[in-house]
């Protein structure tokens, strides 16, 4: 509504450049379209119990093991995008970080067993 036109110069949001996908549509990096990036995340959490030996040679077992892992267990930011480690400009340190609504990273649970005969 308040956009940038040839009468409306003063506009809180810029003119509209078609193929710049970069800036919201101004060629330039504006100050409304960069935020802080902190962030805190717990990678990776494991969990797991050995039985008892005892336990485990009444069963038939030698040794036995059940365990639960979360990858991306959480993300705590005032990020406004998705993910702020994710940049579509590659991995470079000296590149700026556009997000361009990317995909965040996966949250992956496991869960499983290792039994010993």
């Amino acid at each position: 509504m308040n956009r940038w036109t040839s009468e409306n110069t003063n506009a809180e949001w810029p003119r509209v450049v078609y193929g710049d996908n970069v800036s919201n549509g101004s060629a330039l990096i504006m100050s409304s379209n960069v935020e802080k990036g902190d962030f805190a995340r717990l990678r990776n959490v494991a969990l797991g119990y050995s039985v008892p030996s005892t336990l485990a040679t009444r069963l038939g077992l030698a040794t036995a093991r059940v365990y639960v892992q979360v990858q991306n267990a959480a993300l705590l930011t005032k990020y406004s995008g998705i993910d702020p480690e994710i940049s579509t400009n590659g991995n470079t340190n000296t590149g700026a970080g556009v997000d361009r609504n990317s995909i965040g990273q996966a949250r992956t649970f496991t869960a499983g067993f290792n039994i010993g005969f």
